[in-house]
């Protein structure tokens, strides 16, 4: 019996193990789509590196077309070392290794208008997990 139950469970975790895997880095454009907007992303992606979602002003629904970008200074002077598109959910998530820790964020809608800066560097790439009901991120 315990053999059997041990079989069982090895083959489970080689099945999920197989059914996660990334063929190469995994990023959001603002052409595709994902789900669970306002959630956590490593619960079940655990090979995501940045991630969070974008909302309008009053916090209710999400935005697509915008860019997060991570720079060196919390307004215009700073230089942009990294960059993400936000999807058609308002999701923005990268599965690439990229520098983000002590830098700022910025959220522009795509077009370049509207610009809003976080004023405090960047500690975590899980941004739902600061981000929550009542404090998301939103841009106009």
């Amino acid at each position: 019996m315990k053999t059997v139950f041990l079989f069982v469970a090895i083959s489970g975790l080689i099945l999920l193990n197989l059914s996660c895997k990334v063929d190469g880095p995994k990023t959001s454009s603002y052409n595709s789509s994902s789900h669970k907007e306002g959630k956590s992303c490593i619960g079940c992606h655990y090979q995501a590196e940045v991630f969070g979602t974008v909302y309008n002003s009053d916090q209710r629904e999400t935005v697509s077309n915008v860019i997060i970008k991570f720079s060196t200074a919390s307004d215009s002077s700073g230089v942009i070392m990294s960059s993400l598109e936000a999807d058609k959910n308002g999701n923005f998530y990268t599965t690439e290794k990229i520098k983000y820790k002590g830098l700022y964020t910025l959220v522009q809608r795509s077009d370049g208008t509207n610009t809003l800066y976080m004023q405090t560097p960047v500690e975590s790439g899980d941004c739902n997990k600061c981000h929550e009901e009542g404090n998301r991120i939103w841009i106009n």
